[in-house]
């Protein structure tokens, strides 16, 4: 079955591209975002809003720039430790 813009993996790939572009120290708004990654504004605010909801994001209200969350740190401790562990499983 072809993938659609109205998949579920379309949004998932989208979601994952959104750390993609160059981070830049200052961050990057919802129209760089979206330019970078060439999709609508529309859907770049959905993405943007529901990872800063789960904390992987954080917005700043002053200048509406995107960085990076802490929570994108323990992605990358957990991947570490279980890469290093002869008894590791995948969860969820």
């Amino acid at each position: 079955m072809p993938v659609s813009d109205a998949s579920p993996a379309v949004a998932v790939e989208r979601a994952l591209n959104i750390w993609k572009p160059p981070q830049r120290r200052d961050g990057l708004t919802n129209a760089e975002i979206s330019r970078k990654l060439g999709i609508p504004k529309s859907s770049a605010s959905y993405i943007l809003r529901t990872l800063e909801k789960r904390s992987y994001l954080r917005r700043e209200a002053e200048t509406g720039r995107y960085r990076l969350g802490l929570k994108i740190l323990s992605l990358g401790g957990d991947a570490q430790a279980t890469s290093t562990s002869p008894t590791s499983r995948f969860h969820l």
